[in-house]
């Protein structure tokens, strides 16, 4: 049964929850024989498709499996043949298994009539049987992957040396599967490829140094290129008119702290006593106050050097002495403006203190001479390509991006500012930006080929770093030898500290970690909750999860361990006397009621309502992360359970959800949810353990619908642990976020043997990446029709 758990999203997961799409089958109507004897039946036809499986389809599967809306994706009424039902064989063997022991429909629904089920049933064994076992997996198609936010701060960090937030660039990933890293649901409007530009921009900037005190670069904008706080217009060749007080501003992003020009052009229309008055503003000071007397046809230049900070920096010219006077006898006196042909900023000017930065040093790693320009200038660009774009760089993508260094050259900038454009047309690229796999015959889905060394070695990196492939993964797919060597890249990866990301990234979408940030307990109910909390309880479960990785302990851990790591804080909360402070430290539990991840505050918080615990919330977490077993979204309005103290409305909680499994709609998933949920009832809206509710005690009873009792959180951990479906599940969530796919029917099999062949080992968490990377749809790749 174990089988069954795995992938049922992918079959009837819908069928299961809305057994309403079932339908009852007509009764057969009894035959008048006329009077005459009974006599020889004859042989019943051999079940068909059209007569059998194709009616029996239509009748119970098609309400919530059909393509105009599947639930899950998965839909039926694509497959016209017993063919097409060969090439998806695993799906519905699996679909034949839930027919077969009575899970598909529901229990509490109307069912088929056997001799019906029994004629379907034969109709499909007769299909299966003919099915090619031995054949290989299907390794599925993985849609080209943008970097998701996590693997692009990750990229920049091991290409670069820069450290960067992603979130103040890009907007958070969608999800699919439970990742931020599906192909699928990664997409590229045009307005996130902008905001990929102006990141490309600043991080090349903020990693080439190219500034030359004796030939300072000159940052120039024309009056009309910038904005204006007072009122005016334009005139001449694009200068900005200020016609009353204001300032003609502009922002000026600069590539380090240090000394800079600051320049203005400008020129008065006169009138008055006195000339227009400038004041030159920058970095929100004032710079200088100056009379501008220069008319039309004249320009007064205005300088300064001032220190400036590094990234953008506002620089201003102020008219701060309007005047006005439209009944003057002599036109020319009546209108006083100032005229600000441009702004511009020249620098550094001062020489840099201390040696190149180490980001400059890691893509600049060697200086022109005289007569060598064009090799260095091609050496630089060739590893930078070679690196960010994981795979060798072909001979005309150097080209391309050598010609636009001596293009920027040419505008004047010094040899390091020619790399530090054509880094940014790098950084944009699609070939950094998304993770490549090229394939012979991206449209054709039987041809099924191995990956190339590079596609390899990403495909590896990004799946243990969330990062791209170091010197040593890159030395190994150039030489071809990656695939014979790897087990041992496997476990160097493992050991090397970028693995946390599999702590990180890996298990805080898994475990969900990543949404204790939108938790809000209320203040009234939960006083002790704060912030610094909230950290802690992500740290204890990171925490956890890492020993199991680096210590490669059995994944069984993660539900058993019976220890954690707690600070002041988290001690406090648990009732664990002798830990104070920020530090974590390892402590043992004195029971079991706490042990592995369902006693940490973090899964307990984050599966609870602001204001109680939400038995309904922990049963479908349990479920959908632990056991694999997907529940589908409530129908409108079934999640809104009345408070306590409404008339009528009984006081425990307990006894309210029970009114609400009274509806037979709500206890198909409500049997399953509730008794998992209630033996977690001891732990409060953010893990603190508890008896009573207000006034009712705590009852952490139930029973599971296989018909085993839970009496609390012990229990629950013994039926979790029980057989293989925990690291199965694991295992195949894994195999998910590794290849950034959504789980195919072929993909149960694959997991099925990575679990077996890490059983006897006692399911370490290194044999099942092992596992993983050994697997046919991790190491290879097919085509996928392309839809007419």
């Amino acid at each position: 049964m174990a089988r069954l758990r795995r992938y049922r999203d992918l079959i009837v997961l819908g069928l299961l929850a809305f057994g309403a799409c079932s339908q009852q089958a007509a009764p057969t109507s009894a035959v008048d024989d006329g009077g005459v004897g009974p006599a020889a039946e004859p042989a019943p036809p051999a079940p068909s498709f059209e007569q059998d499986g194709h009616p029996f389809i239509e009748r119970h599967c098609l309400d919530c499996h059909h393509s105009d809306e599947p639930t899950e994706g998965v839909a039926f009424d694509p497959f016209t043949d017993e063919e097409q039902i060969r090439k998806a064989w695993r799906m519905w063997e699996l679909a034949g298994e839930l027919v077969r022991d009575g899970e598909m429909p529901p229990a509490k629904r109307p069912r088929p009539e056997n001799a019906e089920r029994e004629r379907f049933l034969e109709w499909l064994d007769s299909v299966l049987a003919t099915i090619d076992r031995s054949a290989p997996p299907d390794p599925g198609r993985v849609t080209l992957k943008r970097l998701s936010r996590i693997e692009y701060e990750n990229t920049i960090r091991d290409l670069l040396g820069i450290s960067i937030d992603a979130s103040e660039w890009f907007p958070a990933d969608d999800v699919g599967y439970g990742f931020d890293r599906i192909g699928d649901v990664l997409a590229m409007p045009p307005l996130l490829l902008e905001k990929y530009v102006a990141a490309a921009e600043v991080i090349a900037a903020d990693t080439i140094v190219s500034d030359d005190p004796a030939n300072p670069p000159t940052r120039r904008l024309l009056g009309v290129d910038c904005r204006s706080t007072g009122r005016g217009g334009v005139v001449g060749s694009g200068a900005r008119v200020l016609s009353t007080n204001g300032e003609v501003y502009a922002s000026f992003d600069l590539p380090r702290d240090g000394e800079y020009v600051v320049r203005v052009g400008a020129w008065g229309q006169q009138a008055g006593p006195d000339s227009a008055r400038m004041r030159l503003r920058a970095a929100n000071r004032s710079l200088a106050t100056v009379d501008v007397a220069a008319r039309r046809g004249d320009l007064h230049v205005e300088e300064r050097t001032v220190r400036l900070g590094r990234g953008p920096q506002r620089v201003g010219a102020a008219f701060i002495n309007d005047y006005w006077k439209p009944k003057d006898p002599d036109p020319a006196q009546r209108d006083r403006n100032l005229v600000i042909e441009w702004i511009e900023v020249v620098g550094p000017v001062d020489a840099r203190v201390g040696p190149l930065p180490e980001p400059h040093r890691r893509v600049i790693f060697e200086t022109p001479g005289d007569t060598d320009t064009g090799a260095v200038r091609e050496r630089i660009l060739r590893r930078l390509a070679d690196r960010a774009f994981r795979r060798p760089a072909t001979d005309d993508e150097v080209a391309r991006l050598a010609a636009l260094a001596v293009a920027v050259e040419g505008t004047g900038e010094p040899f390091e500012g020619g790399i530090r454009v054509a880094l940014t047309a790098v950084l944009s690229s699609p070939h950094f930006l998304f993770r490549v796999e090229l394939h012979a015959a991206p449209d054709d889905p039987s041809n099924v080929q191995l990956l190339d060394d590079w596609a390899l070695a990403s495909r590896l990196s990004y799946f243990l770093w969330s990062s791209m492939p170091d010197a040593e993964l890159r030395a190994a797919a150039d030489a071809g030898r990656l695939r014979a060597d790897l087990d041992d890249q496997v476990d160097r990866m493992l050991a090397d500290a970028r693995a946390d990301a599999l702590v990180t990234d890996f298990a805080g979408q898994w475990l969900q970690l990543r949404t204790l940030d939108d938790v809000e307990p209320d203040p009234q109910a939960f006083p002790y909750f704060s912030d610094a909390l909230r950290n802690s309880m992500r740290r204890e479960s990171e925490a956890l999860v890492r020993e199991v990785l680096r210590e490669n302990q059995s994944v069984l851990e993660l539900l058993r361990a019976d220890h954690t790591y707690v600070d002041g804080r988290l001690a406090r909360l648990y009732g664990i006397d002798g830990v104070s402070g920020d530090e974590f430290v390892r402590v043992d539990y004195p029971d079991a009621r706490r042990a592995g991840v369902l006693g940490h505050a973090s899964v307990l918080t984050l599966t609870s309502y602001p204001t109680r615990t939400s038995p309904v919330k922990r049963g479908k977490w349990l479920l959908e992360q632990v056991s694999g077993s997907p529940t589908p979204p409530p129908p409108p309005g079934a999640d809104d359970l009345p408070e306590a103290g409404e008339q009528g409305v009984p006081a425990s909680l307990r006894e309210r959800l029970a009114q609400h499994r009274a509806d037979e709609a709500c206890a198909v998933c409500h049997d399953r949810l509730d008794p998992l949920g209630f033996a977690l009832e001891n732990f409060d809206g953010i893990g603190r353990w508890r008896e009573m509710d207000g006034d009712v005690a705590i009852d952490p009873n139930g029973s599971l619908p296989d018909g085993r009792a839970l009496d609390g959180p012990a229990s629950l951990r013994e039926a979790l642990l029980e057989g293989d479906a925990f690291p199965e599940h694991l295992t195949a969530t894994m195999l998910t976020y590794a290849l950034g796919r959504g789980p195919l029917p072929s993909d149960v099999d694959v997991v099925e043997r990575i679990v077996e062949d890490a059983r006897p080992g006692g399911y370490r968490l290194h044999d099942l990446v092992r596992g993983v990377v050994a697997s046919v749809p991790f190491r290879m790749v097919r085509g996928e029709e392309v839809a007419e």
